[in-house]
């Protein structure tokens, strides 16, 4: 069986030199690492990349928190595009996902633990303070990928790189009247169902104080049919008050509003223009084409990960970093 040794004694180097170069260290030259590395291949040597992260308390895994579960299909097709693409960007860089379905911090700290993952990627909001303070104080890195942990005190404490959503709610509105919009409706999620949806409506409020316009703003559930509904309910509303343009807060919303205008005969966008938030492939294939706002998803990845991977090489001086990635307008035919 072929040794380091016998590749060192070839190369005529120490022992600690062929280690080095096998695991790419900046310390040796790159003219030294291809010599080693052709007379191990020459002898067939097997390199022990195991024994490589056992020596570095590395399992080269990462554990990804993802809600138990999602309850509309916004969620469903919005997160199994920040999952898989999640996935997806770990294997590139020779790395495993564990899926954690979130159902107590309990779990977690276990898994912590227990030393199987290197690191935690959150996409979900229900963490407390508790499991923060737990990872800080152990120097487990960690960070917050679209969601905001809305139980905790201080978003200092947290890593996180989510969509700027007050921008996005405020570009989705300002597009409206520019286009010469002047009595905009937006539809929100209930309250308390995510912090995001506050931020969107902030953004819609801004546009609309500084064009000095009236608001009008609705509460509902994140899918389809509700919405479909509440337009159908509220239709002498929207005529009496001259809505011109409705901005839906993700484009399920947004295609349940247009099902329900086509309905009543008002045409989108000649009589009521409807932008929607997420940019769902869906959209493209309704008519008219769905105008909306698009959230970043790859850039978040790979700059959560990014930032990840600096605390997982450098556990000892963690630095916190809260990143807002401004979102995109996609123009289509409904405005």
């Amino acid at each position: 069986m072929v040794t380091i040794k016998d590749i060192a004694k070839i190369a005529g180097v120490s022992h600690a030199t062929v280690s080095r170069a096998l695991n790419d260290s900046n310390e040796i030259s790159l003219k030294t690492k291809e010599k080693i590395k052709k007379i191990a291949d020459e002898l067939g040597f097997v390199y022990n990349v195991n024994a490589k992260r056992l020596n570095q308390n590395k399992t080269n895994t990462i554990g990804l928190v993802t809600p138990k579960f999602f309850g509309e299909i916004k969620s469903e097709i919005f997160f199994a595009s920040l999952i898989g693409k999640t996935i997806e960007t770990l294997k590139l860089k020779d790395y495993k996902t564990y899926i954690e379905i979130f159902e107590n911090e309990n779990e977690i700290i276990t898994l912590i633990k227990s030393r199987q993952i290197d690191a935690l990627i959150f996409v979900e909001k229900e963490i407390s303070n508790n499991l923060i303070k737990f990872m800080n104080k152990n120097n487990f890195p960690f960070i917050f990928l679209h969601y905001l942990p809305e139980k905790i005190n201080n978003f200092n404490l947290i890593n996180y790189v989510r969509t700027d959503h007050f921008y996005g709610g405020y570009i989705a509105t300002k597009h409206l009247i520019e286009n010469g919009y002047k009595n905009i409706l937006t539809i929100t999620a209930n309250k308390g169902i995510s912090i995001e949806y506050t931020e969107r409506t902030e953004g819609y409020l801004q546009a609309i104080k500084e064009n000095n316009l009236k608001s009008f703003i609705f509460y509902n559930d994140l899918n389809f049919h509700s919405t479909f509904d509440l337009i159908n309910e509220n239709i002498d509303y929207i005529k009496n008050n001259n809505i011109d343009a409705i901005f839906a807060q993700t484009d399920i919303m947004a295609l349940g509003v247009i099902k329900a205008l086509k309905y009543f005969n008002i045409k989108v966008p000649k009589n009521i223009g409807v932008i929607g938030y997420d940019n769902i492939e869906l959209g493209e294939f309704f008519a008219p084409t769905l105008t909306t706002v698009e959230q970043p998803i790859n850039k978040i990845i790979i700059k959560g990960i990014e930032i990840l991977f600096k605390n997982i090489n450098n556990k000892t001086n963690n630095k916190i970093t809260n990143i807002l990635i401004k979102p995109t307008l996609i123009l289509r035919d409904s405005t």
